[in-house]
């Protein structure tokens, strides 16, 4: 993934997560702790980094990742957790960690597979 084509789907989701009031600066870069992508999220001033691991270094990472994983799934993946971190922040982290992480996991699948959907079948809307 280049930094052009991670900037457009920023945008592309970000307008349809209803995120546009964010200002979120998306990299290519080597994520930390063994993720694929991270995001960082600023509240008071609405600004987010997000990170998404480069195509090259996904593919030689040596670790166990979710089948089906995407540069946009995980874009998509870390918008959710942008869109929803004031929600999360009221919980306490290490007990719903993992069943928060399954939960935005399935939410980004279904909506790139409705994504993917739309644009086969754009007459089905």
């Amino acid at each position: 993934m280049t930094q052009e084509q991670l900037d457009a789907l920023v945008v592309k989701w970000q307008k349809i997560l209803r995120l546009q009031d964010w200002n979120i600066k998306a990299k290519v870069r080597l994520p930390t702790k063994e993720r694929t992508a991270e995001i960082y999220v600023y509240q008071t001033s609405k600004e987010a980094e997000l990170y998404i691991i480069s195509q090259d270094a996904f593919e030689n990472r040596v670790t166990t990742f979710i089948d089906g994983y995407t540069p946009e799934k995980d874009t998509i993946h870390e918008l959710l957790e942008l869109l929803f971190s004031d929600i999360r922040k009221e919980h306490d982290e290490n007990y719903t960690d993992n069943r928060w992480e399954q939960v935005i996991n399935i939410l980004a699948g279904v909506l790139l597979k409705y994504e993917n959907d739309r644009k086969l079948n754009p007459d089905k809307q």
